[in-house]
């Protein structure tokens, strides 16, 4: 596992804080029930629980992280060939290179939804991996931070183990991921875990 551990922060990159970690399997109707939870308050059209590609993204059992998010992504854009694609995709690496084709697709709109996309994935992930849940609120209130070199968006942009991540103005990404897994925490807690 890649992760360093300071009085403020967690630097992780691969790992069971990895969207790409497969410990154990998650149930796609756990997640969805926490999607809609977090969905709710942002007034965005979906597509309703009842709609046939909804029933797709629920009756799955989903290997890892990065194939629940590209399956939102597809169920969100209403992709059903991409959707069902990815649910048969067993890599995270080929289920990324899917959902990276999703259409039609409005950056906006994806941007608005993908972290509670990915919070209620880890919800569902935690709920099935008694570890990881344990590592999310055994935590403190430290931040999460994935140091991934090569991810802007998810991540910093910068190695867990480079010097420089210990400084936030140093960082190149948004680190998304960590922000998602922050919130993940937050609820776990809230509701007594």
């Amino acid at each position: 596992m890649k992760m360093r551990t300071t009085p403020t922060h967690i630097y992780f990159w691969h790992g069971p804080l990895s969207n790409w970690s497969k410990p154990s399997h998650f149930i796609g109707a756990d997640a969805f029930r926490e999607l809609m939870t977090l969905l709710a308050p942002l007034g965005i059209a979906h597509p309703r629980p009842d709609d046939p590609i909804s029933h797709l993204l629920c009756c799955h059992r989903y290997n890892c992280g990065e194939q629940w998010m590209m399956a939102v992504k597809a169920w969100f854009f209403g992709d059903v060939p991409r959707l069902r694609a990815i649910l048969e995709a067993w890599e995270p690496k080929d289920q990324k290179a899917i959902g990276r084709d999703v259409t039609p697709f409005s950056a906006e709109e994806w941007n608005t939804i993908c972290v509670p996309a990915v919070t209620a994935g880890t919800l569902a992930r935690a709920e099935a991996n008694p570890a990881l849940c344990k590592l999310l609120l055994d935590s403190g209130d430290r931040q999460f931070v994935e140091g991934s070199p090569v991810d802007r968006i998810w991540g910093v942009g910068l190695r867990y183990d480079d010097p420089r991540i210990d400084d936030q103005r140093n960082w190149r990404g948004r680190n998304l991921l960590g922000t998602s897994h922050a919130l993940t925490r937050t609820i776990l807690r809230s509701r007594g875990r």
